[in-house]
């Protein structure tokens, strides 16, 4: 029986991949795959073999070698590829994984809705599932039936070491060939080893970004990252949603701020310009000429001094909250810098 992958042990994945039909692009998916897809005990090539032979039941079934009239292979089994590249089955699995996992950003879906990684914040599992349930959606477009554009999301699975999350698991169903066929994404059928409270979110360990140090005017010295996204912590503790590119507070997906040191303290740049507080609001802009200097007290950031932010209410959907400065609107913030 013609079962399983060719590639496992002989010839190795790195020299089945680097034997791919455009060497350029098979380069570049093995050094992204050893940027991103590591082994945590260190054996890349190990790990990724395990990855393929436990795929094998699903990727190289018994089924017939063509699917439908376009001849595409309906599975891996090497004997359904017509190429004269050993290995070539290795290439299309990774390929295919590799550029499904780009489109699964989990730390965006999360940090949507004001979800980052803490040493100290906990979540619901609730959360953390609606998080990214609002963020990995499947488009339905229907004509006949007159249903356009919606958009459907969906549950992962949810995996906890110790109470602190450890890996997530998306679901799909294939229609067409696994090669190029159409992933839909379902809710997961079974649940993860998450508790329903209590769920932490740790940074990860090993180097940090590089940080530089701005000096207080009282004399303090706190450390700040050169970049960062700035998140919205409420007055009951809770973080969500986070600036953006202009300095308004929403739950939409974060801008990254670039913190430059100055006398007396910091700078903000976003991709739109320099920040600055202008009669107490603040805002981000190709029109500021002089960036306003803050400080940071606790990794929040601070104005004058104060991390008192405020603002009218707290954001929800594409809604976008001008930040003021103090105490004076309805919902009260403080302004977490998070490093990126």
């Amino acid at each position: 029986m013609d079962f399983g992958p060719t590639t496992v042990m002989e010839p190795m994945i790195q020299t089945a991949i680097h034997r791919g039909p455009t060497l350029t692009y098979q380069r570049d998916l093995l050094s992204y795959m050893k940027t991103y897809w590591k082994d945590i005990n260190g054996d890349d090539e190990s790990f990724w073999e395990a990855r393929i032979t436990s795929s094998s039941p699903v990727l190289f079934v018994e089924i017939p070698c063509e699917l439908g009239a376009d001849s595409v292979p309906s599975t891996l089994k090497p004997a359904c590829i017509s190429s004269s590249v050993r290995g070539q089955d290795a290439i299309y699995y990774f390929n295919r994984v590799v550029n499904l996992f780009k489109t699964l950003t989990t730390y965006d879906f999360l940090g949507a809705a004001g979800i980052y990684p803490s040493s100290t914040a906990t979540y619901t599992l609730a959360q953390i599932n609606a998080a990214v349930k609002a963020k990995w959606v499947h488009l339905f477009i229907y004509i006949t039936n007159t249903l356009l554009n919606m958009s459907q999301g969906y549950t992962p699975a949810f995996d906890c070491t110790s109470g602190s999350l450890n890996a997530v698991s998306y679901y799909y169903h294939l229609k067409g060939s696994i090669i190029d066929g159409t992933l839909v994404p379902i809710d997961t059928p079974k649940a993860g080893t998450c508790g329903a409270t209590g769920l932490k979110y740790p940074p990860k360990g090993g180097s940090t970004t590089p940080t530089t140090t701005a000096t207080a005017p009282t004399g303090t010295s706190t450390s700040v990252p050169t970049k960062a996204t700035i998140v919205g912590v409420t007055s009951s503790g809770t973080q969500t949603g986070c600036l953006l590119t202009a300095g308004t507070w929403s739950v939409q997906t974060c801008a990254t701020y670039t913190i430059t040191t100055v006398s007396g303290g910091f700078t903000l740049t976003t991709s739109k310009g320099l920040c600055q507080v202008s009669g107490g609001t603040l805002s981000c802009s190709s029109s500021v000429s002089t960036g306003t200097v803050f400080t940071s007290s606790g990794g929040s950031l601070a104005y004058s001094g104060s991390t008192a932010f405020t603002g009218d209410s707290v954001p929800s959907g594409t809604t976008q909250v001008t930040i003021y400065t103090g105490s004076s609107h309805a919902q009260d913030i403080t302004l977490k810098i998070v490093s990126t």
